[in-house]
């Protein structure tokens, strides 16, 4: 196995790049090795899931070649808040990181072996990413992810600590390629004409966590548009600790295969 931090000039952030990487090369398996890119949370960078969880050692188990860039607080978007970081993260992390990683590295050339995860802003990132993309990612794995801009009903954001910064970032969002739902609706669309084929999903939440409400209506919105989603709530809260806890049973998952999730399931 082998850690690396891989920095490269990127034509999309036009600055340098970090990117954490974690490569399978000794554990037996034979290369071309499955590859995850995994998005961290807001005020995360590109430690922030070696840090918080056993992905390293996960990963290795797995054979599966991981990859962490930095998004800043960017929410993995075309980004231009006053004084943010600046730039198409959702584009970088989509096109050109996946195309930078397979000219470097020892992983697949295609979709079947290429997904995308995260946490929270992550979670976001790794829905937005996969559904905009399908043809890229095969799989999305997504803890708690933050699509509350979307999905949470009128007043329910202030309620729950949106910043100023947030707000703007998604102010006339919902309708666009920034909302997740209509994402899937016009993936759906394609899929129906034949010219896409839906990624799985695999969302994680926990009970206590305020996200539940609106994961669960997404996650059954994926299921009424005929996408391959599972759903799963656990005891736990909008933390690090609930993503180590599932991690490991996750990226099971994500090498191996999918559940059904039952349209109108429960969180109880």
């Amino acid at each position: 196995m082998a850690m690396m931090l891989l920095e490269f000039k990127s034509r999309r952030l036009k600055r340098d790049v970090p990117v954490r990487v974690v490569l399978p090369f000794d554990r037996g398996g034979r290369p071309p090795y499955s590859c995850l890119v995994l998005l961290h949370g807001l005020q995360g960078n590109v430690n922030t899931w070696v840090y918080n969880t056993r992905v390293e050692r996960w990963a290795q188990d797995r054979n599966l070649c991981v990859v962490m860039p930095q998004g800043d607080n960017s929410f993995w978007v075309e980004a231009g808040v006053p004084g943010g970081p600046v730039g198409d993260y959702g584009a970088f992390v989509a096109e050109e990181l996946v195309e930078t990683v397979r000219s470097l590295f020892p992983v697949a050339q295609g979709r079947e072996g290429t997904f995308v995860g995260g946490f929270s802003m992550g979670g976001y990132g790794a829905l937005r990413a996969g559904l905009s993309h399908p043809g890229t990612f095969s799989r999305i794995l997504a803890f708690s992810p933050a699509i509350h801009f979307f999905e949470a009903g009128e007043g329910e954001l202030s309620a729950h600590g949106d910043v100023a910064g947030e707000r703007l970032l998604f102010r006339g969002g919902r309708g666009t390629d920034l909302d997740v739902r209509w994402l899937a609706q016009g993936l759906a669309r394609a899929v129906g004409a034949g010219e896409a084929s839906w990624p799985a999903v695999r969302m994680l939440v926990g009970e206590g966590d305020w996200l539940a409400g609106c994961n669960g209506a997404f996650a059954e919105a994926l299921a009424a548009l005929g996408a391959p989603v599972e759903f799963d709530a656990y005891p736990g809260i909008h933390s690090w600790n609930f993503v180590q806890d599932h991690l490991e049973g996750a990226l099971d998952w994500v090498v191996g295969g999918c559940g059904p999730f039952a349209p109108g399931g429960s969180l109880d």
